[in-house]
């Protein structure tokens, strides 16, 4: 993705997001969610949605990510076994990919990619110096599926969940820390922004 063509903000009114094409009817329901309900969630702080537009067209959305918190069951998932607490409880902490949408004109630019790497900083930098999160996780449409393996997400091993028409996909944040304790590095500007 060249970075001056597009630009990663928070979704605000001023976006225009009629105009996407999904390319797919089965994705239908990710367009309709970014017109009718992402600015209401967003500006509730229920879900948050970052969209990518064209640098030339700073209103115009060819793709978008919404991310909320939430956990994974960990029973019965082998990606968990020896990680500290993995006896004590039953769910782990998460940052949800809730939608993920590009535009159908503008896909193979790696504007997927590029989400998915702002969903991986953001819970890397902001939310993990400050609170309990060890997974990012996504319901998948299984034709999303091998996308999702492609960026690092590993397909949850339980029976239920490889016969799900919405898989879970996990990807460890604890790899982008590479096991050290991760420190505080917000300045104060930063904080101010805040």
């Amino acid at each position: 993705m060249d970075d001056n063509q597009f630009q990663l903000v928070p979704l605000s009114a001023n976006h225009n997001v009629n105009n996407i094409k999904t390319g797919d009817e089965r994705f239908v329901p990710l367009k309709n969610f970014l017109k009718k309900q992402a600015l209401i969630f967003h500006d509730s702080f229920i879900a948050k949605t970052y969209v990518i537009t064209d640098s030339n067209e700073k209103e115009k959305v060819i793709g978008y990510i919404t991310l909320i918190t939430s956990q994974i069951d960990i029973s019965g998932v082998s990606l968990v076994e020896g990680l500290p607490g993995a006896d004590t409880y039953d769910y782990f902490p998460a940052i949800k990919i809730a939608r993920l949408l590009v535009d159908k004109r503008c896909r193979g630019q790696r504007i997927g990619e590029t989400l998915i790497d702002f969903a991986l900083y953001i819970a890397e930098k902001r939310i993990m110096p400050a609170v309990g999160c060890r997974f990012l996780i996504v319901d998948s449409k299984p034709e999303a599926v091998d996308f999702y393996k492609k960026c690092g997400f590993e397909l949850i091993d339980t029976p239920e969940n490889l016969k799900s028409d919405a898989p879970i996909l996990c990807f460890d944040l604890a790899q982008l820390v590479e096991t050290e304790i991760i420190e505080e590095d917000v300045s104060e500007e930063e904080l101010s922004l805040m």
